[in-house]
C-alpha cells in the first residue's frame, strides 16, 4: 500500500529494539512527548496523509490484527499487549474476531 512521504520516514525512523517505539520529540525541551503529544503528532501525520485517523482507531486495529495472528487460546498474551483492566473485557471485544470481521476491517482502512 503506497505510504505518504512523510508517514513512511516516520515509520522507518522507528527503532527495531529498545523501550522507545516512537521516539518523538517536543520542538521545545526536546523531551519525549507526553500521550497528548503523540496523539497531537499522530493525528497530525494522518490529517497531512489525508487519512481520517483516530488513535482509537489505531488501538482497535491493531488488537484485532493480533488477535488474528495469535488465534485461538492466547488471550492472555492479547489482554498483557492491550493492557485491559480485565481478561472479560479482552474477551468481550476479541474473543468473537472472525475472518469476515477481519476483512471488513481490511476494506476500511
Amino acid at each position: 500500500m503506497p505510504l505518504n512521504p512523510t508517514f513512511r520516514a516516520a515509520l522507518e525512523a522507528l527503532p527495531v529494539t529498545g523501550d522507545e517505539l516512537f521516539p518523538f520529540r517536543s520542538r521545545k525541551g526536546g523531551g519525549p512527548l507526553s500521550r497528548n503529544g503523540v496523539t497531537n503528532y499522530v493525528r497530525l501525520l494522518a490529517r497531512r496523509a489525508g487519512v481520517k485517523l483516530s488513535m482509537h482507531a489505531l488501538r482497535r486495529g491493531f488488537g484485532c490484527r493480533v488477535a488474528k495472528n495469535l488465534g485461538r487460546g492466547n488471550a492472555p498474551i492479547l489482554h498483557r499487549l492491550m493492557r485491559h483492566s480485565s481478561m472479560q473485557i479482552t474477551m468481550d471485544y476479541y474473543a468473537s474476531v472472525d475472518d469476515a470481521l477481519h476483512e471488513a476491517i481490511g476494506q476500511l482502512t
